[in-house]
């Protein structure tokens, strides 16, 4: 004791030390075991790192570097009790079958998240054991056959000429007479006939050929061998029991006849996205009556046009916004959800009379004014009005996917099967657009019989459920005499165009949309005004405002107003704000909002205009249109005075330069190119770039669009040159011998692109017919941070060899082209692919610079330092403009209006 006594210090000494080395070295083993793993599960560039004590994943992925706190990257496995960190995509779902189905595999294999990946198992495991539908639901309309499986006699039939010719389908193992007539009702026929053992007809009437003695249809039904399933082109025929399907027609009503004190009352449910808050207020203006209530649902992810609009509460005391907010996607069940939440809100709102739903978006615009529309519903107030299908049935099912099993999550609507749909009731749809009365909203929250709630099971697993939920209700139930086949809505569907499968990155299906309305379609608004058609569809304002302007003169008459003329063909839309906190794309925008602020401030600092600010921050970005055209875009942004310690807000005007050239070479045919432009986001049904400012990072997925025009076919060669003047590429594509046409070709190069000036040539038998640029500027931010010299080099070196294709030699195009390695561009842009902070922030405004053009900027609040500088507010071009087209105004006391 006395011996330790003397020596405890020392004691103590080695205890700490070698507890410090066993620590090093356990932080050391698992630091290596966390980042081994890390990089397996996330790639070779994936790395933790600590910010402000917090621990964080960054990865590189195909949007580019990206950052998430750990809590959300690492799980530990189930079968693993310690603290090591795994990512979670690693954690196994565990299915509770084995799953057959090739959709359900498919979509398992493609999804992000263990979650979303364990409900879709859960649900193709309760679909393959029959039990996630209802197989037969009652039906309560009144105007139900009792007839139902009545036996009518063995017909003869006839092959150039089908006695049930309406639809027909084969069931070769288990085909009957009861299968058949369930077949056939749910489609809406009133007769369905078995003939020769498997097949399966239908039809609305019967008998055109001859009756025959039962005897000739003698052969065995092979899922019901008591019974006989026709022969040789004879037929077993049975009654289904649909009867007729009965529709009113509601005429339009003059409001001058209606008495205004006894009008109906509307609960208009907005549900809206985008940033087009302009034009939703426009609509606004245009539905706004006093007497009316206005419920909106602005869809999770717009976080901008929920700020801009949320104001609306506070200046009409008939303006309530949804509390909740779901994210919804193209033809998922989330619509419908939304719309069942939000008649359930309403239902619950003691102080808000309604007598109608009716929903609408901000693609939406009436063209008849709310008088019209409140006399219209006021004298068919009994009514509910929904559009339907036509007389096929057959092909509205396969058309909207009815027959398959959908699930939505991670924001996709994953297909899981085909599925069988309840026998018992028939089903109907066509349109989401729709106007409901009270007591029929009330029977659909009500759950009151099994009808409503096996609809709502089945619609829950839907594809576009919204646009078949309502009316498949409404022939089945009780109010199927109510049913007016009218949604009110004139809609502009082009096939050709609007049926491009725009929607397969959110939904595994091929769906339609309307186009959008052009002044070129006004003639068809004025073919709706003798008919009940209260609105149309589809509208935006950035790709044509003078079709709103030339609806609104109609209804209203023109405004003889000085500053309304000078605004009156003038369009402003956000596609950016520094308050956004979802920013999927912000980093690339980022880039080059501080390249245009820079741009700008050093036009500001030229020919003498003595502007003494420094840039500070982008604070919004604006497109702005003119005459249906983009004339460019509008920074506004924060500049601050060093010496006075002040800040001051300018916002910019700059257009961009195009770098587009036709050689004098103009030979047939290759002289049909009028258009040659590579982009990103280009919407095939309007035929334009959504991304209007150009902007083009890294992580952009670019496409090339060629337009043409008549002439004879031929093959064009396409050659893409990168920034160190490498032929990369080359793809020959067979331009099409029609008319005008444009055509849309993504080369699916590698990311991150490398930055710089990219030459897109067009070639046609070895001679340069046309040559376009664009530009890919470097990233200088990861989520709005500027970034480390790792992340510059890994999102701005690009991968040199990454788009030779294997087995390609392009030396003797190369050649032909006079274009060769220059290695000291490749040493620059390896060189520049290093830099970060404010050398990068230059780098990028250099390369900017060729690219852009400011055209003027003014000044919003205090007038800073600048000479020749004017006021926002005074500028019409500028997005602080007074814009008296969409200002909304206060109440009208003498009409209830704002417009």
């Amino acid at each position: 004791m006395r011996f330790f006594s003397r020596y405890k210090i020392f004691f103590y000494i080695v205890l700490v030390i070698i507890v410090v080395q066993i620590y090093v070295g356990f932080y050391f083993i698992n630091s290596t075991t966390t980042k081994k793993r890390t990089e397996e599960e996330n790639g070779p560039n994936s790395y933790v790192v600590v910010d402000d004590g917090n621990l964080q994943l960054r990865y590189q992925d195909g949007n580019g570097i990206q950052i998430k706190p750990a809590q959300e990257i690492y799980r530990g496995k189930d079968d693993d009790k310690s603290n090591s960190l795994v990512p979670s995509r690693t954690m196994n779902f565990k299915p509770k079958c084995e799953i057959t189905s090739k959709d359900a595999l498919s979509a398992l294999s493609r999804a992000r998240t263990t979650q979303c990946k364990q409900e879709i198992a859960d649900v193709a495991c309760e679909a393959q054991r029959g039990t996630l539908y209802w197989k037969k639901l009652p039906r309560f309309c009144k105007y139900k056959d009792e007839n139902e499986g009545q036996f009518l006699g063995c017909f003869k039939d006839v092959k150039s000429n089908r006695d049930l010719s309406a639809y027909n389908v084969v069931f070769e193992t288990d085909n009957s007479p009861e299968k058949c007539i369930y077949t056939c009702y749910r489609l809406g026929y009133q007769y369905a006939g078995v003939q020769y053992v498997k097949e399966c007809w239908c039809g609305d009437s019967f008998g055109r050929h001859g009756k025959l003695d039962e005897g000739s249809c003698n052969r065995k039904c092979p899922g019901s061998t008591d019974e006989t399933c026709g022969g040789f082109l004879t037929q077993n025929i049975y009654a289904t029991g649909v009867g007729f399907k009965h529709y009113h027609y509601a005429n339009i009503v003059n409001p001058a006849h209606s008495n205004v004190n006894k009008w109906i009352r509307i609960a208009f449910i907005l549900t809206l996205n985008g940033r087009a808050v302009r034009q939703v207020k426009r609509l606004f203006k245009a539905i706004y009556h006093v007497n009316h209530y206005y419920y909106i649902h602005v869809d999770s992810r717009q976080d901008y046009l929920y700020r801009e609009l949320y104001s609306l509460t506070k200046d009409y005391h008939n303006v309530r916004f949804t509390r909740w907010r779901m994210s919804t996607i193209w033809g998922g069940a989330s619509l419908l959800q939304m719309l069942l939440r939000c008649m359930n809100d309403l239902m619950n709102m003691n102080d808000w009379s309604w007598d109608f739903f009716l929903n609408l978006s901000e693609s939406d615009f009436p063209i008849k004014t709310i008088d019209e529309l409140s006399a219209f519903l006021t004298e068919h107030k009994d009514r509910n009005f929904v559009k339907c299908f036509g007389k096929k049935a057959s092909d509205f099912i396969r058309k909207q996917g009815l027959d398959k099993t959908f699930y939505e999550c991670d924001t996709h609507l994953w297909r899981l099967g085909t599925r069988d749909l309840p026998s018992g009731i028939r089903i109907d749809g066509g349109s989401d657009w729709v106007t409901l009365n009270r007591r029929f909203c009330e029977y659909v929250l009500s759950d009151a019989d099994n009808l409503i709630i096996g609809l709502k099971q089945l619609f829950k697993y839907t594809l576009l459920p919204a646009e078949s939920f309502f009316h498949t209700l409404l022939q089945n139930s009780k109010f199927c005499n109510t049913v007016v086949d009218n949604n009110l809505h004139l809609t502009n569907w082009r096939r050709k165009q609007g049926c491009k499968c725009q929607h397969k990155k959110v939904v595994d299906w091929c769906g339609c949309s309307p186009n959008d309305l052009k002044p070129g379609d006004f003639k068809k608004v004025l073919n709706t005004q003798p008919l009940p058609t209260y609105f149309a569809r589809k509208f935006e304002a950035i790709v044509s405002q003078e079709i709103i302007n030339q609806i609104d003169h109609l209804l209203y008459g023109r405004e003889d107003n000085a500053q309304m003329s000078r605004v009156l063909d003038s369009y402003w839309q956000n596609e950016w704000h520094h308050l956004d906190t979802r920013k999927s794309d912000s980093d690339a925008k980022l880039s080059y909002f501080r390249a245009f602020m820079d741009l700008s401030l050093d036009d500001l600092k030229s020919d003498g205009k003595r502007c003494d600010v420094l840039p500070n921050s982008p604070l919004e970005m604006n497109v702005y249109s003119k005459a249906d055209s983009v004339r460019g875009i509008l920074l506004f942004y924060d500049v601050r005075n060093v010496a006075i310690r002040k800040k001051y807000r300018i916002e910019t005007w700059l257009q961009e330069k195009t770098y587009y050239h036709l050689s004098d070479v103009q030979d047939e045919p290759a002289g049909r190119i009028k258009q040659l432009k590579v982009g990103t986001d280009f919407d095939p049904k309007e035929e334009i770039f959504r991304n209007f400012a150009s902007i083009i990072g890294p992580y952009s997925e670019i496409v090339l669009v060629h337009s043409w025009g008549a002439g004879e076919k031929f093959t064009a060669t396409f050659v893409w040159i990168d920034p160190t003047d490498r032929l990369i590429a080359a793809f020959d594509i067979a331009i099409k011998n029609k008319m005008q046409h444009t055509t849309v070709f993504n080369p699916n190069f590698q990311q991150p692109i490398l930055p710089g000036v990219w030459k897109v040539r067009l070639l046609y038998q070895w001679k340069v017919v046309a040559e376009t640029t664009f530009l890919v500027l470097p990233l200088a931010t990861v989520h709005g941070i500027d970034v480390t010299p790792r992340e510059a080099y890994i999102s701005n070196s690009g991968h040199l060899d990454a788009f030779m294709y294997t087995g390609r030699n392009f030396s003797k195009v190369a050649s032909f082209l006079g274009l060769e390695e220059h290695k000291n561009t490749i040493n620059d842009i390896t060189k520049n692919a290093r830099i970060y902070g404010g050398r990068l922030r230059k780098y990028i405004a250099q390369l900017a610079q060729p690219y852009w053009s400011v055209k003027s900027s003014c000044y919003h609040g205090e007038k800073p330092p600048c000479s020749d500088m004017t006021a926002c507010e005074l500028s019409p071009w500028s997005s602080r403009y007074p814009d008296l087209k969409s200002e909304l105004k206060p109440i009208d006391p003498l009409n209830g209006r704002i417009r």
